[in-house]
């Protein structure tokens, strides 16, 4: 007999004992979806600190606790920050505390606390447990789980923050005395024989029919009519023993009385306290219960001055200096990135032509001059952030280019071909042009896609308008080859949010000049070849027709051998021009030295030069040990040629 209680309180200790705690993490609310996809909060990183101290997270954060005993009665829920933040204690403190409103004993509820409960239950008899975790179902009254005090008509989840603040304990309820110290629900009812019978299945029933007690068997008193010797001898396990003998009880046998004593003994041996038939059974905060913290509502509740990067949130369970479920970390909860976007779908593109002396041009490419506004499509102002609000008012456009061709009335704005303002008005140098955009607020979205244009028509209109410019079929100012940039930029100092911050699209507007594009191969990049340039068309500007040159120098190789090319110079200008009906004379030195490049002397090159005329000559002097070989091309002299190789 001391053999079988030893065997049984070993048993009841490891039936006491937790399994190995974990914590699965979901996203998105409740019910929990077996998508598990975290939405970070994006936040500017130019963002001030004074602001950055008091954010909302724009997730929500579901802790499912996939073990009996991962919750214990009188610990700790903790919810711990990394990445250098912190929690905000006064908002803490609102976020957990109840309205002002309703019945004290019903408030704390799910919808009055931003805390949403899925409770599974377990159930117990005498400490062991019977059945663990069921399917966890919506449960909206907190207190439940959570540990809270009254304040006049409001109550508050007893919580504190520590780890100089990166750790908030949310306390829960208190039920001593309950088994594996998990939190005690009410009754659900009295036990039956049944549940006396699973507490007995640990119990070391004899092996045969022979050995068990005189009044189970039969040899003194009744003789049981439902359970026999041959079946129970039959058996090979304690669990089938226990649930052979109460076999007896359930079906109304003539031991009845008998051999439920039996089995209620052999039970409480097991649990090493009294279990009978009728004792009230224990419901326990069980395995699968979820906690979706809502951090959306959760408003101001991170201090994120001091970070850098990225910010995670850990959950776990915790009591008597140990955690009963190890912390489980999210994905980033933050995370710093740009305030915002200037994006652009198309660039306006247009070709001053040569023939108008580049006072004109050309947007549909057939070589004819256009009266129309040169359009750049899709210009906008993206906010990158989840839920920080941009005031367009203290957003300044800047336009960057020479826009002395352009079209400007008598108050330096910038028209469109139908009379129209673009929104732009011109510096009086015309190197640029500014505007400052309606008093709308761009708030930010999860998807960090809220967009200016969206905001209204209006807004719409006006950034359809800031993407247009226009040169008058009169102008005589020759249109520049140039890029046109625009910027966005908030000055740290006009508004309370943001420090300094700008983004810059650099070719809101491209326009090039018309002309005649031609390469030449070099054998050596430092060979005596010249380049002799004229134009024909007599209709340059006065400061005649720029000449691009882009250069490639290749590898040393021998015959039969191949090599690798280097980019010198991408389209670069020379400091000569072309005059009109001119000439210039180059040769791979002097256009070494006006791009500032430095080449290796004797390598393999090819140029590709683009000259700003539409009617002109090249020739090309190549010489080597063998003699002089001059070629020549032309561009719209005699016939319609295109391109040519010298």
């Amino acid at each position: 007999m001391l053999k079988k209680t030893l065997i049984a309180a070993a048993v009841a200790t490891v039936t006491a004992a937790p399994a190995f705690a974990d914590i699965d993490l979901y996203y998105g609310g409740l019910p929990i979806s077996s998508s598990n996809e975290m939405t970070t909060t994006t936040l500017a990183t130019v963002t001030k600190d004074a602001v950055l101290s008091y954010s909302t997270a724009e997730e929500e954060v579901a802790a499912e606790f996939g073990v009996d005993g991962d919750l214990k009665q009188n610990g700790f829920i903790t919810l711990q920050l990394t990445g250098g933040a912190k929690f905000n204690e006064a908002e803490v403190n609102q976020w957990l505390t109840t309205d002002a409103s309703g019945n004290l004993s019903s408030n704390l509820t799910t919808g009055n606390v931003e805390i949403e409960l899925y409770l599974a239950t377990t159930t117990a008899l005498g400490g062991v447990i019977l059945t663990t975790g069921t399917t966890a179902v919506s449960e909206t009254d907190l207190t439940k789980i959570f540990k809270y005090t009254e304040n006049t008509n409001t109550e508050t989840i007893v919580h504190d923050i520590d780890e100089d603040g990166t750790r908030l304990r949310l306390a829960l309820k208190q039920t001593a005395g309950s088994t594996n110290e998990m939190i005690q629900l009410a009754s659900p009812g009295n036990a039956t024989i049944t549940e006396v019978t699973v507490v007995a299945r640990s119990f070391d029933f004899p092996d045969t029919w022979a050995t068990l007690p005189d009044d189970i068997n039969g040899t003194s008193g009744t003789a049981p009519t439902v359970i026999n010797q041959a079946s129970y001898d039959a058996l090979t396990s304690d669990s089938a023993r226990a649930d052979y003998l109460a076999t007896e009880v359930t079906g109304t046998g003539a031991n009845t009385a008998a051999t439920q004593a039996y089995l209620e003994a052999s039970a409480t041996s097991v649990a090493g306290t009294t279990v009978a038939v009728g004792d009230a059974l224990e419901a326990l905060v069980g395995a699968n219960t979820v906690v979706n913290f809502q951090l959306t509502e959760a408003n101001q509740i991170f201090d994120l001055s001091a970070t850098s990067g990225n910010v995670f949130l850990q959950i776990g369970a915790l009591k008597n200096a140990s955690y009963s479920a190890d912390p489980e970390s999210t994905a980033a909860l933050f995370k710093l990135g740009e305030l915002f976007d200037l994006t652009l779908t198309d660039s306006g593109e247009a070709t001053a032509l040569v023939s108008t002396g580049f006072n004109s041009y050309d947007i549909d490419s057939d070589a004819a001059a256009d009266d129309e506004d040169v359009e750049a499509t899709g210009l906008d102002l993206i906010n990158k952030t989840s839920n920080q609000n941009i005031q367009l008012n203290k957003v300044n456009l800047t336009l960057t280019g020479d826009l002395s061709p352009f079209r400007v009335d008598t108050d330096g704005d910038l028209l469109l071909k139908d009379g129209t303002e673009s929104g732009w008005t011109v510096n009086a140098a015309k190197t640029s042009a500014t505007t400052t955009l309606a008093s709308d607020v761009l708030e930010g979205v999860k998807t960090l896609d809220a967009s200016a244009r969206s905001l209204s028509t209006a807004q719409n209109t006006a950034w359809t308008n800031l993407g247009k410019i226009y040169v008058e079929a009169d102008n005589e100012t020759p249109i520049p080859a140039q890029s046109i940039s625009v910027t966005a930029a908030i000055d740290g100092d006009d508004q309370a949010t943001f420090e300094d911050f700008s983004d810059t699209i650099n070719n809101l507007f491209i326009f090039t000049r018309d002309g005649m594009k031609f390469d030449t191969i070099l054998t050596g990049t430092t060979s005596a070849n010249t380049i002799h340039i004229r134009d024909i068309s007599g209709v340059l500007p006065e400061d005649g027709g720029k000449i691009y040159v882009t250069v490639w120098e290749y590898d040393a190789h021998a015959a039969g051998e191949n090599a690798e090319s280097t980019v010198l110079a991408d389209r670069q200008v020379l400091s000569v021009t072309l005059p009109s009906k001119g000439a210039v004379t180059l040769n791979p030195a002097t256009i070494a030295d006006q791009l500032g490049i430095t080449v290796t002397p004797s390598r393999q090159a090819r140029m590709v030069f683009e000259v700003e005329t539409n009617q002109g000559e090249v020739a090309v002097k190549k010489k080597d040990s063998s003699g002089i070989d001059i070629q020549n091309g032309t561009k719209g002299v005699h016939t319609n040629v295109v391109d040519f190789t010298l």
